[in-house]
């Protein structure tokens, strides 16, 4: 997931991120939570392109309302350093080939769920009784 929604240069020559969302504003107490993901942008530019962005911004297409943050060598080292450690994370799980699966918010809803590991179902079962459960939703 993630595309930059828009990539520009301001008047004087600034490089900003602009990030558009259709949902409402967040208070301002989950503000921070939600430049996340701009963040991360910033950190892309500064690998891809050579430079930082002067600013981020989360734009609220219904309210109008506009999250604006600057990027600092700080936020940019914490995303360097977080990838590196998912990269990490990643590469071990491929070469010890261990996936091991958490429960989470979205399993509610998951058609997976009865075969999966973390709610005691065994995997290797889904191709067979899948099939028999959703009929031709699973062939499809």
């Amino acid at each position: 997931r993630g595309i930059i929604d828009r990539l520009e240069l301001d008047a004087d020559g600034n490089l900003i991120v602009t990030d558009y969302k259709t949902g409402r504003a967040p208070g301002l107490r989950y503000e921070q939570n939600r430049l996340a993901g701009v963040h991360f942008y910033s950190f892309l530019c500064e690998e891809v392109l050579g430079r930082r962005p002067a600013a981020i911004r989360l734009m609220y297409l219904r309210s109008g309302e506009v999250i604006t943050a600057t990027p600092s060598a700080q936020s940019v080292r914490f995303i360097t350093t977080r990838t590196q450690a998912v990269w990490k994370a990643v590469e071990k799980a491929c070469t010890e080939g261990d996936f091991k699966p958490r429960q989470g918010p979205l399993c509610t809803s998951c058609a997976y769920q009865p075969w999966c590991p973390a709610f005691g179902g065994d995997p290797s079962l889904a191709a067979v009784e899948a099939p028999v459960r959703f009929g031709s939703l699973a062939a499809a």
